[in-house]
């Protein structure tokens, strides 16, 4: 499903748009729905299913941020990560099922388009790069923002992600990507999924491929706005990971140690 020139868009304009095949459109849709649904829950429901030790589980607004601790990403969000599958499918979680099932449906869909990206970018550079299996490390996740309920001109401050890449789509305008060629909106559809180069990208290829910032800005006229994430990260029990060009920006860099300690930066618990 990749484009032919989908390495040169991402050294040249800083990210890729992809056409969203139809199926996977309708699992989402379907996610979104539910998404929807979970979010309403009573606050109480919603934190039964939470971990401070984990990535997988529900977080309200204030523990994740982009920039600073002081300055909060405003929105829920629930993240799910298949090593930590066994956290959400147990009986206590019954009335969330069908929600949970649907998370793990699209998660493992995801992570077939992430490797698809990791295997085509690899072979641009190097004919010896080992598989990188991103199954267990990565994460999905879904944002529910309610714009209209907030006055800052942000909803999530200017950042990059810290993965190999993040491939997001949304139901509504927000998304702002600062690519090579300056700012670009996203619009905000179901039809396309957008592929964001992360640090970890920008190691594995010695800054060729740059990390891509970027940012939520906040639309008053949007009661709802959801978002769903694909984290790709490389799965850290599988030994070192070497770059696929390796020069002075990536030289003495574990590339597993950084995926592992990124997400601290975020306000979130490492890898």
């Amino acid at each position: 499903m990749l484009p032919a020139n989908f390495h040169k868009q991402l050294v040249e304009e800083g990210f890729c748009y992809l056409d969203m095949p139809l199926t996977l459109k309708q699992q989402i849709v379907r996610l979104f729905d539910l998404t929807a649904d979970f979010f309403e829950m009573p606050q109480a429901q919603k934190s039964k299913i939470s971990w401070v030790d984990v990535m997988t589980g529900y977080r309200s607004i204030g523990i994740e941020y982009s920039a600073t601790p002081d300055n909060p990403d405003l929105n829920e969000s629930f993240s799910y990560k298949n090593v930590e599958e066994k956290r959400v499918f147990v009986d206590n979680f019954l009335y969330a099922r069908e929600f949970l099932n649907q998370v793990k449906t699209v998660y493992l869909e995801m992570d077939k388009i992430a490797t698809e990206v990791i295997v085509h970018l690899a072979k641009q550079y190097t004919d010896n790069a080992r598989h990188i299996h991103t199954d267990l490390h990565s994460w999905l996740q879904l944002n529910s923002y309610r714009p209209h309920m907030h006055q800052r001109e942000f909803l999530q401050d200017e950042h990059e992600d810290g993965h190999i890449v993040t491939i997001i789509t949304a139901n509504q305008k927000g998304l702002e990507l600062r690519g090579n060629k300056g700012y670009h909106n996203v619009k905000g559809s179901l039809d396309e999924l957008v592929v964001m180069p992360g640090e970890l990208l920008s190691l594995l290829t010695g800054n060729d491929i740059m990390p891509l910032h970027h940012r939520v800005r906040n639309h008053s006229d949007v009661k709802l706005r959801m978002a769903m994430m694909y984290f790709c990260n490389p799965n850290t029990n599988e030994g070192p990971l070497m770059p696929w060009v390796e020069n002075d920006t990536n030289k003495g860099v574990d590339i597993i140690a950084r995926a592992t300690s990124n997400p601290s930066r975020y306000g979130l618990p490492v890898l």
